[in-house]
């Protein structure tokens, strides 16, 4: 059943939130306690430092596919909905689920920290390994005929589209920043 007003959509978040159906029943018929909103929030906080650390673990230098993203974006939402005991009958938009977690999605926790390591690179000095590895191209030889193989450098130019807008401010601030020092 789709809702055709925002007013049927609060009213099933007001529901929602206020607590469980009374078809949530147990195997052994008993009603299940909808959990305390502080429980809600420990099961959130473990997550993030468990297993979105664990999963998110180097993931600035990954070369990851539009696939690969929506695999994991599709873990991190069933994680979610399994700490809040959504169901996919209980119709709960994605959006709604992270509002309620406090947390982006997984695309968004992506391309934080890749933004986050590029910035980093921008700023170093000039003959330092990743930032000669982000820039650098080769004199000579052919890549091979076909599809070209995605590469690092690839992920950022499409999936950012700013590097060198950022490439420009980074410099720029830099100048500000460590000017007093270099002299």
């Amino acid at each position: 059943m789709m809702c055709n007003s925002e007013n049927e959509t609060e009213k099933d978040l007001i529901r929602w939130e206020e607590g469980w159906k009374d078809e949530n029943m147990n195997i052994h018929g008993e009603r299940q306690k909808s959990p305390m909103v502080d429980e809600w929030e420990d099961r959130i906080q473990v997550y993030k430092a468990c297993v979105l650390s664990t999963l998110l673990y180097c993931s600035e230098s990954w070369t990851i596919h539009a696939q690969q993203e929506r695999k994991l974006n599709t873990f991190h939402m069933r994680c979610l909905r399994r700490i809040f005991n959504i169901t996919w009958q209980d119709k709960v938009p994605n959006s709604i689920v992270l509002n309620r977690a406090g947390i982006p999605s997984m695309y968004t926790l992506l391309k934080q920290r890749r933004l986050r390591w590029l910035g980093n690179v921008v700023r170093m000095d000039d003959g330092q390994i990743p930032k000669d590895l982000l820039y650098g191209e080769l004199m000579k030889g052919k890549r091979p005929r076909g599809r070209p193989q995605l590469r690092y450098k690839d992920i950022y130019l499409t999936s950012l589209g700013v590097l060198k807008e950022l490439e420009k401010l980074a410099q720029c601030l830099m100048t500000v920043w460590l000017g007093p020092m270099r002299t």
